[in-house]
């Protein structure tokens, strides 16, 4: 084989990148002379809108205070435990926890401090009635 006949017989590569026309430029151009605007709202409402900044609340927080009063004049520091994780049962931790002296907060425990935080229809403490909590918006952890 001669060097003239391997030149006749490479193909040419493809090209490689976005088609031509398919429209980058082009969307880009639509969405600007597009006005958005949510469904429903009219300019008033949209004129009228005052943004409120996200401000994390912890669901587990109780007041700093309370948490003070507590270790001070009863002598106690608060622990959260879990029950179960994902659905399943942790008795093993829970009475690993009770051997180590853990007691279970109950509604009247510490001259009912922490009665704000229980729930209606539970008899211990649980992080499920955030919108019943006080402090929702401390930041204070146990």
């Amino acid at each position: 084989m001669t060097d003239e006949q391997q030149a006749e017989t490479v193909s040419p590569s493809p090209k490689r990148g976005r088609p031509r026309g398919s429209g980058r430029a082009r969307g880009a151009m639509r969405s600007a002379s597009r006005s958005v605007r949510p469904r429903g709202l009219s300019e008033d409402d949209l004129e009228s809108f005052e943004p409120t900044p996200f401000t994390p609340r912890n669901p587990l927080a109780i007041d700093k205070e309370i948490i003070w009063q507590i270790e001070h004049e009863y002598d106690f520091v608060l622990q959260w435990a879990a029950y179960e994780v994902a659905g399943q049962p942790q008795p093993e931790r829970i009475n690993g926890l009770k051997r180590n002296r853990w007691q279970e907060v109950t509604r009247s425990s510490f001259g009912g401090l922490l009665r704000p935080y229980f729930r209606e229809d539970k008899d211990t403490l649980t992080c499920e009635a955030k919108s019943a909590w006080p402090c929702q918006g401390s930041s204070g952890t146990s």
